[in-house]
């Protein structure tokens, strides 16, 4: 291809500049060739002498020459190739941007001049242009967080890069603050953290070198505050959650707090380059805020003690402004138990098969499903499971329960080895004795973890179960006095008090009663329902959980409207906490299917669409995890 520049006495104006305001440049052989004669009837070419230039720079190319000259064209025959842009289209005048020259630091190129004459001669002549590199300097910027803790690791990293070759080396040199043990590696360093004596200042000043031996350097500052000091705890949002909506609400606690003497009354909350006001509670051990816009994309907020004088660490969290993700598996989520340390959600997946049924853990911590805890497929681990409905952990014995609640109404109870996968029956079918058991959906640790309370749809009755010799009792059933119950859902037990509720699915509308333990003689008795006794929203008639707070109140999952309200246990008085658990309704197979109560984060979780949700109780915000 050869770029040229036309005379415009061969070429009309308008068509002329239309073709050469953009002149590509061509590769071509490198020369060393015989040069056409530069004098041709008189007609005589002149390329220039040749130029070195830095990379960068706009080198000019002017063509020169003398004769009845028609035609001027420029050609590159050597070197990278380059774009050529007219300057001059009757005097052949062309431009172009010399080119970067990494990572070579100069760079050749040639550019052969053609003039042609009114009877068709031509003489050429070329012209080589040495492009020499400009090393520019490494860039470094600091990615730390500004403060850490005792006796936890403390990170320290940056980012260095070098636009015009490669980073050498990166050093680490502690510049102020007391001594303290840096183990560098590359872009990041660790700091030994023990035995901290108040909050440590520290200053570190960290060099990046690029090939040539330019530098570029950044200074951290860095704080690390002492394990027993009264610390900011952020509940709310979970670390690494999606948050799903513009704003969010926050809160938490102070750990190690001495609430007597602790006179904080302010939190100082920081989401990129804005700040807000938290508040905290009289008892000066609790503090929240509403509102508070989210970051892009993976966002991180600090929360730091605002009142003067007062002595507490800050916190920060990592977060993530997303939809929320699907944790994927060959089955349906139903259901949701959480570990005592809430650091790990099991989800129990369910089909009617085998090979869609199985038990997740998801990392609390991480935000990372876990392998399976049984291999479901391999007959020789025990019986193989399908159409489970739900599921109970018993963290101690390391056993996972599993309740199944099939179509041919012969429900089983397995349990499941957490560490070896193996999988046993412990009541059911032949196994145990007692009531008949028909379709078991939901299950509660009775007065402590040797006996299980089943919920028994079909059978329209609870019963309590050894775990240890599969027998089972009736607690309640349709023939009990007062209110029995007639299409039992979900179950919750309260402990300390010996109450236990469930909830009805009705044909018309959602009820939650309950009866006493202790009671030789159980009865049903109503807790709250849709009549005129109890303010609130109404309670749509599919119930797909309930779960007890520390609070003295039950929340109701109701998932015909998608709905998650609060009860309270006194009064039956229902207050919503929100009208949309996962935008989806029982219309949809997606709709919310089960939800536990978190003492951790005081927050509801609830599985549904496929997804594990974490709902604010005050707000009704969710996030996703």
């Amino acid at each position: 291809m050869i770029a040229s520049v036309h005379n415009k006495s061969v070429i009309s104006g308008i068509f002329c500049l239309s073709l050469m305001l953009f002149l590509p440049g061509c590769g071509g052989s490198s020369g060393g060739g015989t040069e056409e004669p530069k004098d041709v009837s008189g007609l005589q070419a002149d390329a220039g002498p040749d130029l070195t230039v830095t990379e960068g720079e706009w080198v000019d190319l002017k063509a020169g020459g003398s004769g009845e000259i028609n035609v001027y064209s420029w050609t590159q025959i050597a070197g990278q190739e380059v774009d050529f842009f007219a300057v001059d289209i009757d005097a052949g005048h062309v431009q172009f941007e010399a080119p970067d020259t990494y990572p070579d630091t100069t760079l050749e190129m040639q550019f052969r001049l053609r003039v042609i004459g009114e009877d068709g001669d031509s003489v050429t002549d070329q012209v080589t242009v040495v492009i020499e590199g400009v090393n520019a300097r490494p860039t470094i910027e600091s990615l730390s967080r500004p403060f850490g803790y005792e006796n936890e690791e403390n990170r320290l990293e940056v980012s260095a890069s070098d636009q015009d070759g490669r980073i050498k080396s990166i050093h680490w040199t502690q510049i102020g603050g007391p001594p303290v043990d840096i183990t560098p590696s590359g872009d990041f360093a660790t700091l030994s953290s023990e035995s901290v004596e108040g909050a440590a200042d520290y200053e570190f000043e960290v060099v990046a070198i690029d090939h040539e031996g330019e530098e570029a350097s950044v200074r951290i500052d860095y704080t690390i505050y002492p394990e027993n000091m009264p610390r900011v705890s952020v509940q709310f949002p979970p670390e690494g959650s999606q948050i799903l909506d513009p704003t969010m609400t926050l809160y938490g606690t102070i750990e190690n707090s001495d609430v007597g003497s602790n006179a904080l009354d302010t939190l100082r909350v920081v989401v990129g380059e804005e700040e807000y006001v938290a508040t905290v509670e009289e008892s000066g051990d609790r503090w929240r805020i509403d509102g508070v816009p989210a970051g892009v994309g993976e966002f991180e907020a600090y929360v730091y003690p605002q009142t003067a004088g007062v002595e507490v660490a800050p916190a920060v969290i990592n977060y993530e402004r997303a939809g929320a993700k699907s944790i994927v598996s060959s089955g349906d989520l139903y259901d949701v138990s959480v570990s005592g340390d809430n650091e790990v959600a099991y989800l129990l997946w369910s089909r009617w098969n085998a090979e869609g049924t199985t038990v997740v853990p998801y990392d609390l911590v991480s935000m990372e499903a876990k392998p399976g805890i049984t291999d479901n497929s391999n007959e020789d681990k025990g019986p193989q499971l399908n159409a489970v409905a739900s599921i109970l952990h018993d963290e101690e014995r390391g056993v996972m329960y599993v309740g199944k609640n099939p179509s041919d109404l012969n429900a089983i109870v397995y349990a499941i080895d957490m560490e070896t996968g193996v999988r046993r029956i412990v009541s059911g079918g032949e196994v145990g004795s007692g009531p008949e058991l028909r379709s078991i959906y939901d299950m509660a640790f009775g007065d402590d973890p040797s006996e299980i309370i089943l919920v028994d749809n079909q059978s329209a009755a609870l019963v309590r179960l050894s775990v240890e010799t599969g027998e089972r009792e009736l607690i309640i059933d349709s023939s009990a006095t007062g209110y029995p119950p007639v299409s039992p859902m979900r179950v919750a037990y309260d402990r300390e008090n010996r109450r236990l509720y469930w909830s009805e699915n009705t044909s018309k509308s959602g009820l939650v009663r309950f009866t006493d333990m202790g009671w030789e003689t159980s009865a049903g008795l109503p807790l709250t329902g849709n009549d005129g006794d109890y303010a609130g929203p109404e309670l749509g008639a599919l119930n797909q959980g309930i779960a007890l707070t520390e609070d003295d109140s039950l929340l109701f999952l109701d998932s015909l409207n998608d709905n998650l309200v609060e009860i309270d246990l006194t009064s039956g008085d229902k207050r919503l906490v929100t009208s949309s658990v996962t935008g989806k309704t029982a219309i949809v197979t997606a709709f919310p299917r089960s939800l536990v109560f978190s003492p951790e984060w005081s927050a509801a979780l609830v599985v549904g669409e496929n997804k594990l949700f974490v709902i604010d109780l005050e707000s009704g915000e969710k996030v996703a995890l």
